[in-house]
């Protein structure tokens, strides 16, 4: 069986401790073998499989399965360094040691420069949580401002983003008519009706201008945040599809952010990543003796949440453990198992039903 090597110098064949092909690197370029094949490396691979070789040897065969080759790859504990080869190949140490620094000075390069993408999940994260705190102060100062002059609205309308766009579209109680009111009937009629009875005081109409300005920035942070919401979301599936899979985006990328990153979090065990966000409680829990929480963020998935207490705890368990395996997965690169996670969380949903 046929060995493949990669070091700074290039990627080699070697069969019975001999070099039997082998593909260099430019001179003049550093190369950094990452998880994409170089040229070099499928130039090599090619050749080999077309002079019958299908079952190939490498430190790292993760690299080659998904990417299509008509070839077997296996694992080899088998290492052979760059000065080993060199000396099989007729390359001079010299050679190597320049061609070393050169690798090292350009993985390093590139460390200092590149940013973990998991960093960009937490400032995500944290730019939502700053954009919810902005907003929910203003749409409080909104309500109580134009709750002098309409009350009524506040109870009528509870969801924050419609309310809004009510006071900006219509102003004036005396304004309130069905066509600037795009709601369902029954609701408008309500609203309508409510404005004609209302025991507010009155608003000139530069007083409902004024308190209309404020429904401009309220609206655009909302729309930033569902923005930034969109991309976290995609941005999820390239950093971790399986953790997304399993837990869902939103939850995935906030236990993240608490964790610190994937990393931190993929080195959590089950029974951490089922309480992360509840760590007051936990606290309180050492301090007080108090029972402990059997959740923390987790505890958002529909499927937990929805759930009567008995069974909470039970399925917080078992999705933290799966949460587990999946951030490992993706901290590591596997391959996907997200649906395979989620479909034995789902049968533990079911047989708690």
């Amino acid at each position: 069986m046929v060995l493949v090597t990669v070091n700074a110098l290039g990627a080699f064949a070697i069969k019975k401790g001999r070099v039997i092909e082998q593909r260099l690197f430019p001179t003049d370029e550093a190369r950094v073998v990452g998880d994409e094949i170089t040229p070099e490396e499928d130039e090599l691979i090619q050749l080999l499989i077309k002079t019958g070789n299908k079952e190939i040897e490498t430190s790292d065969p993760r690299r080659y399965r998904s990417k299509g080759y008509d070839a077997t790859f296996k694992s080899s504990n088998e290492f052979l360094d760059a000065y080993e080869v060199a000396n099989k190949v007729g390359i001079p140490p010299q050679e190597v040691e320049k061609r070393i620094q050169a690798v090292n000075t350009a993985l390093t390069r590139m460390r200092l420069t590149q940013v973990g993408r998991d960093q960009l999940v937490i400032q995500a994260v944290a730019a939502i949580d700053d954009i919810d705190e902005v907003g929910n102060r203003l749409v409080e100062r909104l309500r109580e401002w134009y709750s002098l002059h309409f009350p009524e609205l506040n109870y009528l309308a509870t969801k924050h983003s419609v309310y809004a766009r009510i006071v900006r579209d219509t102003g004036l109680r005396e304004d309130y008519v069905k066509e600037k009111l795009p709601y369902d009937a029954e609701f408008v009629s309500d609203i309508i009706k409510a404005s004609k009875d209302s025991v507010g005081g009155t608003f000139t109409k530069q007083d409902a201008e004024a308190a209309q300005k404020l429904t401009e920035p309220l609206l655009a942070v909302w729309k930033t945040r569902d923005d930034i919401e969109k991309y976290l979301t995609e941005l999820m599936q390239e950093v971790a599809p399986n953790l997304s899979a399993v837990v869902g985006p939103i939850i995935a990328a906030r236990l993240i952010q608490i964790a610190g990153g994937l990393e931190n979090l993929s080195r959590m065990p089950a029974s951490t990543i089922q309480i992360l966000g509840a760590e007051d409680a936990f606290f309180r829990f050492l301090k007080t003796g108090q029972r402990p929480p059997k959740h923390g963020i987790i505890f958002a998935h529909p499927d937990i949440r929805s759930k009567p207490k008995v069974a909470r705890g039970r399925l917080a368990r078992t999705l933290a453990a799966k949460a587990t395996t999946a951030a490992k997965t993706d901290y590591f690169k596997g391959g996907f198992i997200g649906d395979r996670l989620t479909d034995e969380f789902k049968k533990r949903v079911k047989s708690l039903s």
